[in-house]
């Protein structure tokens, strides 16, 4: 801003402020920093209160996708899971509980269980998540 002098400045901040002293000075500085500290934490704990938690099924199967795609194989967004099982199983033939853990998934996912069924699918399907060893 060319010609932008010192009293159009000090005009400026009396608007703002009234009598221009140090303690307004930082009380407004502080004031707006926390302004957009306080608007920056409400977004991102809007995100978190807001966001849709996923069924604890499909949090597992993404925890066992992240441990293939360590290893080298990872999904393909959009990739159907038994597509995903079949190609993997295609690379690694020894995998067999790709299948497991697959099959479990698709059970809890796609098929109608009583509540005493899907506790027992999920306790099997979590057990084998947690139990693979991949050499």
């Amino acid at each position: 801003m060319v010609n932008y002098r010192d009293e159009t400045q000090t005009d400026v901040l009396r608007t703002l402020l009234g009598e221009i002293n140090p303690l307004r000075i930082g009380l407004l500085l502080v004031g707006g920093g926390g302004a957009v500290l306080a608007i920056v934490a409400a977004v991102l704990l809007g995100r978190q209160l807001f966001a849709e938690r996923l069924p604890i099924e499909q949090r597992y199967y993404r925890q066992f996708c992240r441990r293939l795609a360590k290893h080298g194989y990872e999904r393909p967004e959009g990739m159907a899971p038994g597509d995903y099982a079949r190609w993997v199983l295609s690379q690694q033939p020894q995998w067999r509980f790709v299948q497991e853990i697959t099959d479990c998934f698709e059970t809890l996912s796609y098929r109608k269980l009583s509540a005493q069924q899907h506790r027992q699918m999920l306790r099997r399907f979590k057990k084998s998540i947690t139990n693979i060893r991949i050499i």
